[in-house]
């Protein structure tokens, strides 16, 4: 179901906008099926959860290369190089490791990885994660997965 929100902004037109979005009604509401649960997510998508290798560092640099580049999700000014994520790689195969998500088709759709919090010796159980996801992929459930396989980890 599409839902449309209108709204008026102070000395403007009213506004008149799709969203995508699903609709479903709430368990228990009234027969006229209001309220809803309003969600902007699409269906979660089926993944499986692995450790990351140095076969996925292309598709882990991508990912994060766009984020660089196109939001403030992460403080690196940069986009990473092929040199540069192979040493990252190389960083996170041991105590502190990455793990990817990858769809049916085996194409990676997002990432996480566990880093050092601090360098002092009280702090070394203590851990910082960090989780990417492809853009077609947010909202779809692989966020929270690779979260949870970091947790469990």
């Amino acid at each position: 179901m599409r839902l449309l929100r209108t709204w008026r902004m102070p000395g403007s037109l009213l506004s008149l906008h799709v969203l995508p979005c699903t609709a479903t009604a709430v368990p228990g509401a009234p027969d006229s099926g209001w309220p809803l649960q309003i969600s902007r997510y699409s269906p979660v998508v089926p993944v499986k959860f692995r450790l990351a290798g140095v076969d996925d560092a292309e598709a882990i640099r991508q990912i994060y290369n766009r984020e660089v580049l196109g939001s403030t999700v992460t403080f690196d000014l940069v986009a990473r190089t092929p040199d540069d994520q192979l040493a990252w790689m190389d960083e996170h195969s041991g105590a502190h490791p990455a793990v990817v998500a990858v769809d049916e088709q085996g194409a990676v759709c997002g990432f996480g990885s566990l880093s050092p919090y601090r360098s002092r010796p009280a702090y070394r159980t203590t851990v910082e994660d960090s989780v990417y996801v492809h853009h077609d992929y947010q909202g779809r459930g692989v966020g929270r997965g690779l979260l949870t396989e970091l947790v469990n980890l």
